[in-house]
């Protein structure tokens, strides 16, 4: 499995934290859990195009979320 890093806005990892802490896994398990079900699911898809009104090179990037809702059924041992 491949590993990346990222930088969030502090808001973003305090919400993150909230919510990973409410169903009991790590922030780490639940960006993973995120991801997967963005990037899996029917629907979820990322498009880019001009933003005229942010200058000379802008770019605008649309987040589409899937069409459904994806649920997990997670053993234990995929939770740590």
């Amino acid at each position: 499995m491949s590993k990346i890093t990222i930088e969030l806005p502090e808001d973003v990892h305090r919400s993150l934290l909230k919510q990973s802490e409410n169903i009991g896994v790590s922030s780490e398990v639940a960006v993973k859990l995120l991801l997967i079900s963005y990037l899996t699911q029917k629907g979820g898809r990322l498009w880019l195009g001009e933003w005229h009104g942010g200058g000379k090179g802008a770019r605008r990037i649309v987040v589409q979320w899937p069409y459904v809702t994806g649920y997990f059924e997670a053993k234990a041992e995929d939770l740590v």
